[in-house]
């Protein structure tokens, strides 16, 4: 399995969730203490140019983009985008899967 050295937090227009979901990325990290990890937010159409990274980049999306990331072999659906304890479950589990491709729903 490789890595995970990018956490991508995705959603259509790339500003507003996104941003707060990256929020709540980094606070989990840092209680999990880890400092190694990357984090970015982005819109669906700038996904491309982390495709060449594709195996170390994680996704954390909503169900609303999901199926246009298809894809993507590393991610993390949240129902609820800005809800901190799913995310905290989900990322955990992510960055704890031994799998080299897997979605976290």
């Amino acid at each position: 399995m490789k890595e995970i050295h990018t956490i991508v937090c995705c959603c259509s227009s790339g500003l507003g969730s996104s941003m707060m979901v990256q929020m709540n990325v980094e606070r989990v990290l840092q209680t999990l203490q880890r400092t190694d990890i990357q984090v970015v937010h982005l819109s669906l159409s700038d996904v491309g140019i982390w495709s060449a990274q594709r195996n170390s980049v994680l996704f954390v999306v909503g169900t609303d983009i999901a199926p246009a990331l298809s894809q993507v072999p590393k991610m993390v659906v949240m129902k609820e985008l800005i809800n901190y304890d799913e995310l905290e479950d989900k990322l955990s589990r992510a960055l704890s899967c031994e799998k080299d491709s897997f979605r976290i729903e």
